[in-house]
């Protein structure tokens, strides 16, 4: 399922949700739930890492691959009131 350019940017993250809730449904798992915050901050990433052409949990800036954050800062700054588990 190829990831949309810009339109149905909503549906195709719902679709990944939806595979994913599957999967743990299917293990006895509880589903997982979107949260709008985390939107945001999984979109940002993922813009950042197309136009630095890298791909990684944390945050680097340029083609020099410079270290910019681990992924959990990342995360607060957006949802500061996170719970990693």
């Amino acid at each position: 399922m190829p990831a949309p350019a810009t339109a149905n940017k909503g549906a195709y993250e719902q679709g990944v949700v939806d595979r994913v809730n599957s999967i743990r449904a299917a293990n006895r798992l509880p589903p997982l739930k979107r949260v709008d915050l985390l939107d945001e901050a999984a979109r940002y990433h993922a813009t950042d890492m197309a136009q630095d052409n890298d791909f990684a949990h944390d945050s680097y800036e340029g083609s020099g691959g410079v270290f910019v954050c681990e992924w959990s800062a990342r995360i607060t700054a957006y949802y500061p009131g996170r719970r990693l588990w």
